[in-house]
């Protein structure tokens, strides 16, 4: 079976591609795709713009927790569903607005926030392993018996998935080639 991710050939052998207008007329707002193992992905063009500016927000310090929940959390796109989760944790973890501590986390993430936003920026699929919801809350009580350990078996597979330094690209090339592009494919 052909890997999509070994060769640039297969970048471009969408099988499919069709545009669905479903908000604001907007042919591109919604995008079903398939790419060359047959399986397929969502592109939320819309949904992945409004991620964009809160992510915005988020570098300039004015995001909550709260607005990276819903709609985030419940698109098709896995691509948003995963970004605006670490956007959501990375704000958890921020200390209260206005603090130099804040600030100062923020000036640290701000390239790993500009890398999540050209991501968006892309057509990309999210090619990393997603674990579904009722995963998480099965997981939920072993994890805090065990602290932590009963998801080490995940870790260590996504971990050998990609590059995570450039999460959520896939590999240093994917991102260097989205900087070149400027975002989109």
């Amino acid at each position: 079976m052909l890997n999509h991710r070994d060769t640039e050939d297969t970048e471009d052998a969408l099988i499919s591609v069709t545009s669905v207008s479903l908000w604001f007329n907007n042919p591109d707002a919604l995008r079903f795709a398939g790419n060359a193992s047959g399986r397929r992905f969502v592109i939320d063009r819309t949904l992945r713009s409004q991620l964009m500016i809160v992510l915005r927000e988020l570098s300039e310090g004015s995001a909550s927790r709260a607005q990276f929940r819903a709609p985030f959390s419940d698109s098709k796109d896995l691509a948003i569903r995963e970004v605006a989760e670490q956007a959501w944790l990375l704000c958890r973890d921020l200390p209260e607005p206005g603090s130099a501590d804040r600030k100062k986390r923020l000036r640290e993430a701000r390239g790993e926030i500009s890398r999540w936003t050209l991501f968006l920026e892309t057509d990309r699929e999210y090619d990393w392993p997603v674990l579904p919801k009722w995963a998480r809350v099965l997981g939920f009580i072993p994890s805090v018996l065990t602290f932590g350990l009963f998801w080490a078996p995940y870790r260590w597979w996504f971990k050998r998935s990609g590059d995570s330094q450039v999460w959520p690209f896939i590999d240093e090339k994917q991102y260097q080639d989205a900087g070149r592009k400027g975002g989109r494919r």
